[in-house]
């Protein structure tokens, strides 16, 4: 049998110290103060970074998780209710700065960022362009936002594609993530192909037809 070395032993400590119901807080000095698990939270906690290798345990730290794409009060009850599953922690979310806040087990902590980084990520939303040669842009963008509508999609507010006409250069804008986007692209090039052979700047399509279409696509 292998023995622990000096890490494997302090983990070994904390969870022993978790399974009875309390939290050491790392102080100045190396100092180790152990308290309750659930007033560990409101202890002045170390504020840890981006790959931060010293604390990848069950020692109780703070992380500042920035997030550019979603929106941290929709995605903040989604984390409390996994960090309360794990026993003991805390999230804030802060609106202004569009930022998330952890408390807990730097393990727990280091889990939940990067479940907030993979939904970060899905949520990247870019601007694209595209530019029509037949149609009207206020017209395909009527069009585009009636398939979404009725599209059965149920996606959050924050994940959705946002459609804007710029009549000025007759172009329709979209943003969204990469696979709406690419849907949204050959969706306008076949109703802008359409257009063109039909001659009429109308599209019309029944609500039954418009779930059958958007699937195409």
């Amino acid at each position: 049998m292998t023995p622990l070395n000096e890490r494997q032993y302090y983990q070994l400590f904390l969870n022993l110290l978790e399974a009875q119901g309390y939290a050491v807080v790392p102080m100045e000095n190396d100092v180790l103060k152990v308290v309750k698990s659930s007033a560990a939270k409101v202890e002045p906690l170390p504020l840890v970074g981006e790959g931060s290798d010293n604390y990848a345990g069950d020692e109780m730290v703070t992380k500042v998780v920035p997030v550019r794409n979603v929106s941290v009060r929709e995605l903040a009850p989604i984390l409390r209710q996994m960090i309360d599953s794990a026993g003991s922690g805390n999230v804030v979310n802060y609106d202004p700065s569009n930022v998330i806040m952890l408390t807990g087990r730097a393990s727990v902590v280091e889990r939940l960022t990067e479940v907030i980084q993979r939904v970060d990520h899905a949520g990247n939303r870019t601007e694209e362009v595209i530019p029509l040669d037949n149609a009207s842009a206020s017209e395909i963008a009527r069009v585009l936002e009636s398939l979404t509508k009725n599209s059965g999609e149920n996606q959050p507010a924050t994940l959705k594609s946002q459609i804007v006409a710029d009549e000025r250069t007759n172009s329709v804008i979209v943003s969204g993530d990469p696979a709406t986007r690419d849907k949204m692209r050959r969706l306008i090039r076949r109703l802008d192909s359409e257009m063109e052979r039909s001659g009429n700047s109308q599209v019309s399509i029944s609500n039954t037809a418009k779930p059958k279409i958007w699937s195409m696509y």
